[in-house]
Parts: C-alpha cells; structure tokens; sequence
C-alpha cells in the first residue's frame, strides 16, 4: 500500500521529453496520479525537440 508519507522515484535512460512518448506519456501518468507524494525522477539524459510540443 502506498501511503502519502512514501516517496516515489522514477529512472529514466535517455527518455526523457517529447521524443519517447511511449515512455514519457507513463512517467507523467504516474506523476500526476499520486500528487501527495513527493516524486524524483532521476534522468541520465533530457531531450526535447524544437517543435511546440517540445
């Protein structure tokens, strides 16, 4: 059971921004799910395209 007091990590290759969606898009899912925990995310790399979505 995960309690508010838990803190929640998240890894990350090189994934990270708007080109691995597929990634990405989950990442952000449980982020936005458990907004009473603190939450890491720990990148070895970030990469957004030049685009809007970027």
């Amino acid at each position: 059971m995960l309690r508010d007091s838990d803190m929640i990590g998240y890894t990350g290759g090189g994934n990270i921004g708007n080109v691995y969606l597929d990634h990405e898009e989950p990442r952000r899912k449980v982020f936005s799910t458990f907004v009473n925990n603190k939450t890491i995310s720990f990148p070895q790399s970030v990469n957004f395209e030049d685009t809007e979505q970027g």
